[in-house]
């Protein structure tokens, strides 16, 4: 996962928890996470490329998820912001062994496959209960 992905989970994690009215800002992500905002509007344009956020302009402007956070995976996420690699990828196998390299090529296919699987079953609304109930869990070891 590249920081690619990471920006752009931490961006829609935001959305879904800290909105108000479901819309944030790049500039209140990058500042509150200590990212760069630029960066991050890069990210946020592809997110909507990819319809998982839609832009709102003006005063009260800012990006909002285009879809319920139950419908976003993260196998969503990382086609949107990174793209999948693809099964023509080819494993770089020392020598001239083609069966060695079949089924390595066949292996990397397999990992890719079941990773995209595992990452289909995760979803944002997932990640935003994780993270409400670890934010919850500090605030209460910090009340004095």
């Amino acid at each position: 996962m590249t920081k690619r992905t990471v920006y752009a989970t931490v961006f829609l994690l935001e959305l879904v928890t800290a909105g108000v009215n479901g819309v944030v800002t790049c500039l209140r992500v990058a500042r509150r996470h200590g990212l760069s905002e630029r960066y991050l509007s890069l990210i946020a344009s592809a997110l909507a490329r990819a319809g998982l956020v839609r832009a709102n302009r003006g005063p009260t402007g800012g990006f909002r998820l285009a879809r319920p956070a139950t419908d976003i995976s993260m196998a969503d996420i990382l086609q949107a912001s990174d793209g999948w690699p693809h099964g023509d990828l080819r494993v770089a196998v020392p020598g001239t062994d083609p069966a060695a390299r079949e089924v390595l090529q066949k292996t990397w296919e397999s990992i890719i496959e079941a990773v995209r699987t595992e990452m289909e079953k995760i979803r944002l609304s997932d990640l935003a209960n994780l993270y409400r109930a670890k934010s919850e869990a500090a605030a209460l070891d910090f009340q004095i």
